[in-house]
């Protein structure tokens, strides 16, 4: 998933962006300002990216606690629940990451992934196709929705849809 404001989740393979160096900035400047909700959120994500899912889920219940409003962190707090096998709860925190920000393909092609793993293949479906229609050239949310259907085909029940429409 994302990368909270100023966390350098995407700035590349430089070893200065790593989670890890990442992570021991948020904590230094957390030291400094503890009741900014950026700097929890970021830290969250960096948690998040090193495999802490519990701590992040901890950081990230902060910053929302301090400050409402960001799809970003909702949606980070369901990449946690998901790294935590809680995907109810994980679905439930997409989807308020999609009420905030509706038009967003990267919430929808999230909470897709959880209705996967509940074997929801149904409501995954229309989760990966609301993505395309937000984001027709989304190359993850189209090869993974057509995986997603071939590998559950036997086991979802009741879906008129073909492997060519993926």
């Amino acid at each position: 998933m994302g990368g909270a404001a100023g966390s350098g989740g995407k700035g590349g393979d430089s070893d200065d962006a790593s989670p890890a160096k990442t992570l021991a900035l948020f904590d230094e400047v957390l030291r400094l300002e503890p009741g900014n909700a950026e700097y929890h959120a970021g830290r969250g994500w960096a948690l998040c990216a090193l495999g802490r899912h519990a701590e992040a889920l901890g950081s990230l219940d902060e910053a929302i606690r301090l400050e409402q409003g960001h799809a970003e962190w909702h949606a980070e707090r369901s990449a946690a629940l998901y790294g935590l096998g809680r995907h109810d709860e994980a679905i439930a925190a997409i989807d308020e990451a999609i009420r905030l920000e509706p038009g967003n393909a990267e919430h929808h092609v999230e909470r897709a992934r959880n209705m996967s793993v509940l074997m929801r293949g149904a409501d995954a479906l229309e989760s990966f196709d609301e993505a395309l229609r937000l984001d027709p050239d989304s190359r993850m949310a189209r090869s993974a929705r057509g995986m997603i259907y071939v590998i559950h085909e036997g086991l979802w029940t009741k879906t008129d849809l073909r492997v060519e429409e993926c």
